[in-house]
């Protein structure tokens, strides 16, 4: 794929969410997953690394630090945007992917791996308290909610896009909040309108995974769905009209949801599937010339 993507002016860039979510997975040999992440850790490092006088990766930012960036014009302090060592540990396992070089970085891998997991549990808890309990205060588990009897008027009121402004608003107020800011209700009004122009693909990707929780009442807490955090996390990594130097930034994507998110928010151009993409790389007529 390297080869076809250089023929096509295409330069890869990793995701701190896909590595994030990879490295949580090397804190102990005892994780079910570690052989395979360990790899695929392996694989996203020489996929996404260049030669510029050095081996280098390039990363996008992650969705705090351009949420903020977009929103407000700000620039988050380091300590506020969690990558450090992401880096050093890819390369390392890229040049050495063996057990012993995950062993080596097992102290910030352990302090990882809890900090995904403390991002999990308060992103299923605010699902649980913002979604099921405000429709159904009495909830015992995720399936009450598909019992109440405002179920049909809210899923139709979601259907209808009534639910996007509110989206759009926890994204500008924990912006907010993260830049140290204090907006006025006007202020505040304007940023919602901000948002919903510079991220349609991440409100409409929520809006989505509300409707699910809605309409079906899946358990979120259940570690294969509370990994949809790093789903929408990823679905920050472009925009309308995202460029590095000039060049289109397109996020590429196997995720259904995502894909569905995006066709809804009239993103598609810029988020594509992994199998539109191999098909217009297998093309020789044309030159893609993107960041993906």
């Amino acid at each position: 794929m390297q080869n076809d993507e250089r023929n096509h002016s295409v330069v890869a860039i990793a995701s701190y969410i896909v590595a994030i979510e990879l490295l949580a997975h090397l804190a102990t040999e005892t994780d079910p997953d570690f052989g395979s992440c360990l790899h695929a850790t392996a694989r996203l490092g020489q996929h996404c690394s260049r030669w510029n006088g050095s081996l280098r990766f390039d990363f996008i930012q992650l969705a705090d630090a351009q949420i903020a960036r977009l929103l407000f014009g700000v620039t988050l302090n380091p300590e506020q945007v969690q990558t450090g060592g992401v880096t050093d540990v890819v390369g390392a396992i890229t040049d050495h992917p063996q057990a012993a070089t995950a062993r080596h970085y097992r102290e910030g891998l352990t302090e990882l791996c809890e900090s995904v997991s403390r991002s999990e549990k308060e992103f299923v808890d605010g699902l649980w308290n913002r979604v099921v309990r405000t429709l159904v205060p009495e909830a015992e588990d995720w399936q009450s909610v598909v019992k109440s009897p405002r179920r049909a008027q809210l899923l139709a009121a979601i259907d209808a896009g009534e639910a996007l402004d509110l989206i759009a608003a926890t994204i500008v107020d924990r912006a907010a909040e993260k830049s140290s800011l204090s907006l006025t209700a006007e202020e505040r009004v304007a940023a919602i309108a901000r948002a919903r122009v510079l991220f349609p693909t991440p409100i409409h990707h929520h809006n989505l995974l509300i409707r699910t929780i809605i309409e079906n009442g899946p358990n979120m807490g259940r570690p294969e769905r509370a990994n949809s955090l790093w789903d929408h996390e990823i679905t920050f990594s472009t925009a309308p009209g995202a460029q590095i130097q000039g060049t289109p930034l397109v996020l590429v994507t196997s995720d259904p949801v995502i894909l569905q998110a995006a066709a809804a928010a009239g993103t598609s151009s810029q988020v594509w599937s992994l199998d539109d993409y191999r098909a217009r790389l297998a093309r020789r007529d044309e030159t893609i010339d993107a960041y993906v």
